[in-house]
């Protein structure tokens, strides 16, 4: 049966030659130095703290490179699952293609934005029947909805679009409505109508400039 440690850390160092041993000596075995001393005690407290912050960066390094895998592995699982459907959609297409050719319509399916709006003017007229390449249509539409979503489940969220502030939209509202005024003058020939004209264009654009400081 092995001899157990009186410490946290296992080993000690000699403060006198360096030499590491098992942390049970109370001597060193190699220069016989006494490890009950105030030196000695002070490098096992050095030593202690050495190896503790060791192991707590080792836990970290570990942590990390779990969640590097992790996260690799989503992405691996992500990027299998779109491979998948996406040879699903070309095995799709082509079937869809000979049935178009089938049909007299090799065309049917080029311009892929008219396709909902002539099925929908089918559909209130009453000339539609269910046949493979309307099937198609659909599970085409719904293989293009399952990319989608794992595209955006790869991106993550998206951070919404910054909105103009109000100040900035006053500022506009009030340049716009000052050059209004200023055509307006110039209509009716008026020179009180023009000066109110460009004192609001340069209150708004004032008002534009100063607030963005």
């Amino acid at each position: 049966m092995g001899v157990t440690s009186p410490f946290d850390v296992p080993f000690r160092r000699c403060a006198r030659c360096q030499h590491e041993c098992h942390a049970a000596f109370t001597a060193c075995p190699s220069c016989q130095a006494s490890f009950d001393t105030e030196e000695q005690r002070k490098l096992d407290s050095q030593v202690q703290r050495e190896v503790t912050n060791q192991l707590a960066q080792s836990a970290r390094q570990s942590a990390q490179l779990e969640a590097q895998r992790d996260a690799a592995d989503a992405e691996a699982r992500l990027a299998l699952k779109d491979l998948q459907l996406h040879e699903r959609q070309q095995e799709l297409e082509r079937r869809r293609l000979v049935n178009d050719v089938l049909d007299g319509e090799p065309l049917r399916h080029v311009f892929e934005n008219k396709t909902d709006w002539d099925r929908e003017e089918r559909r209130k007229s009453g000339d539609w029947q269910e046949q493979d390449e309307h099937r198609y249509d659909d599970e085409i539409a719904k293989v293009r909805r399952e990319r989608a979503k794992l595209r955006a489940k790869a991106e993550g969220p998206r951070r919404p679009d910054p909105r103009p502030s109000n100040w900035v939209s006053n500022a506009t509202l009030l340049a716009v409505t000052g050059a209004f005024t200023v055509f307006i003058a110039y209509l009716m020939h008026s020179r009180t109508v023009a000066a109110l004209g460009f004192a609001l264009v340069v209150a708004g654009l004032g008002w534009a400039v100063f607030r963005r400081r």
